[in-house]
Order: structure tokens, then sequence, then C-alpha cells
């Protein structure tokens, strides 16, 4: 497993958000095409933890460290490693509504796991500006 601190610049002793991640292996998801028929489990990198400091809650800060997980997987995809996206398992739905914002899919309907699939991952990173 691997975290990412981010810091404040001014007081580095100040933590104010971070993601942890780790490599995973997931059924293929449904209504992916490239893996409508395979039964192997899928290559992901997991983000086991997104969190940001509750005196900086709405600032952004959970979100760029949304932004460098992504970046993450799309670094380990541009390094021919072949993993199929990004996962991750909200801890509820309000949870799950901020990562659906990002593009993420849930994996069962109503359920909490969702993922974006690595070209998604790749082209989000891609973008100008990103």
């Amino acid at each position: 497993m691997r975290t990412t601190v981010l810091v404040d610049v001014d007081r580095p002793e100040r933590i104010l958000a971070y993601y942890s991640t780790a490599p995973c292996e997931i059924a293929p998801p449904p209504g992916v095409p490239a893996w409508r028929n395979d039964p192997h489990p899928v290559p992901f990198l997991r983000m086991a933890r997104l969190a940001s400091d509750l005196s900086v809650r709405g600032r952004g800060f959970g979100e760029l460290a949304l932004l460098a997980a992504i970046e993450d997987a799309a670094t380990i995809s541009r390094g021919f490693t072949a993993i199929g996206g990004l996962v991750v398992d909200a801890k509820d739905q309000h949870a799950a509504v901020f990562y659906e914002r990002f593009g993420f899919v849930r994996i069962e309907k109503a359920g909490l796991q969702l993922f974006m699939p690595i070209q998604d991952c790749v082209s989000l990173m891609d973008e100008p500006g990103a």
C-alpha cells in the first residue's frame, strides 16, 4: 500500500488530505465490452482511503487527492503495466455520488463499489489544465 499526503505549503506538518492506493484484482465489471467474455479477475489500482481534514472540507483538497490517485492509475498504465483502472469502495451513498461526479461508475446499480476505466483515467489526465 502507498499513502500520499497533501500538506499545507506554509505549515508542512499540517496534513490537509491524503489517499492510499494498493494493487488489487476484481471480477470484470459489467458493461465493459472488452471484458465481456473474460472470466479472469482484472488488475486494478484500489483507492483504499481518501480523507481531508475537517477544517478544510469543501475547499477542494479531497478533489485534489482524488485527481492525484487518478493520475497514479494513468501513470501506472503509461508504464506498460496493464490495469483496468481505479476502483474505490465508497463508505456511503453520499461518497458514491462524490465519485460519480468525477466519472466513476457503480459496479452494481445501487452498490458502493465504483470504478473508473483506465482509458478514462488517462483521458482525464491528458485534458488541458489537468
